[in-house]
């Protein structure tokens, strides 16, 4: 088996419980340097329109994501409890864009129905650096998410049955983008320094955008490469829908990888949309891109993936657990061209 470059966020309890890394005294927002957005593009979305902020270019956001709302004591009589629960929603409309949505993000999975989605991947490989991308294979598996853990099977590889396990080990695969990579950057011990960009636009959704950097000692985002693991600092940008305080867009590329590291670089992109599942409609991945390229050969890889076809999953199963990765073949090598083109399931 080739040595291969895999990506993690992890989600041991140890690391949440370690105490984030404060800003340096008097750095209260992110230096322009460090707060521009990846460079990895799926395509520029329809009607984006950037606009200035609104707010100051720095916020202060220090308001931990899990911190309880003080609730004020019951006044007692008719309708003294009615009158917490304005106070409390009060409080609550007043924060800060960002605030709200690391509180909501908290109980995301909680409320994801189970389902059962098709997901396609397309892998590429470039031998220069981001350009002349050729096609190495296309697979389809279904992914089944119970309770918060998925599972795969019944994967295909240019339209030939293949075993999945198998499957990882022969280039890029992915798997958790179900809330997994929205989760770990709200988080309170990732403890993101949050800027607002501005304004844009995605699919016709007006969205607000926040540059974020997230600090070494704080990464939970892992890099793996033949044996030699890495935690990275990293930069990115958070799309969010302030009308469903819903997050549409996430992208992160990882910042000054050290120099003896046989990967230069490492972008993820993961897009959200409202998809009916059953009788109700909620916001799950829809699209996602995972990049990386090498510091001491030539050549990057790429996979792009979709998820289709979500239905409500109701039968009972036995679900492994699976964390967050992305995983990348540190030589990759081009498939045999399939027997006829792989269909595109509708």
């Amino acid at each position: 088996m080739n040595p291969r470059l895999l990506l993690a966020v992890c989600f041991a309890g140890a690391l949440w419980a370690q105490a984030p890394v404060k800003p340096e005294p008097g750095k209260n927002c992110i230096p322009d340097a460090e707060a521009e957005p990846p460079k990895l593009r799926r395509g520029k979305p329809g009607d984006r329109a950037a606009e200035k902020p609104s707010l100051p270019i720095c916020e202060t956001l220090a308001i931990p994501i899990g911190a309880g709302r003080e609730e004020a004591p019951g006044t007692g009589g008719p309708g003294g409890e009615a009158r917490t629960q304005r106070r409390i929603e009060d409080a609550f409309d007043k924060l800060p864009l960002i605030e709200k949505m690391k509180r909501k993000s908290m109980d995301y999975n909680d409320k994801l129905p189970n389902f059962i989605c098709q997901q396609l991947i397309r892998r590429n490989y470039a031998e220069t650096k981001r350009s002349d991308w050729r096609l190495q294979d296309t697979i389809m598996v279904s992914v089944t998410y119970v309770d918060g853990r998925e599972s795969y099977k019944d994967a295909t590889r240019n339209m030939k049955k293949v075993d999945w396990k198998s499957l990882k080990d022969s280039g890029t695969f992915s798997e958790g983008e179900f809330g997994t990579m929205m989760f770990d950057v709200l988080h309170p011990s990732t403890n993101a320094a949050f800027t607002l960009r501005g304004r844009d636009t995605i699919g016709g959704t007006s969205t607000e955008v926040y540059n974020f950097v997230v600090e070494q000692p704080n990464s939970h985002w892992t890099l793996s490469f033949d044996k030699q693991s890495i935690k990275p600092k990293y930069k990115g940008a958070i799309w969010i829908d302030p009308k469903e305080l819903m997050v549409r867009r996430i992208e992160m590329e990882s910042v000054s990888l050290p120099p003896s590291y046989p990967v230069s670089a490492v972008e993820q992109v993961l897009e959200y949309g409202p998809v009916r599942i059953g009788d109700k409609t909620f916001t799950v991945p829809t699209t996602s891109q995972n990049l990386a390229c090498f510091r001491f050969q030539p050549g990057c890889v790429m996979n792009e993936m979709e998820f289709r076809n979500y239905k409500k999953f109701s039968a009972e199963v036995t679900i492994s657990a699976s964390e967050s990765t992305v995983s990348f073949d540190s030589d990759p090598k081009p498939a045999s061209p399939p027997d006829k083109p792989p269909s595109k399931k509708q």
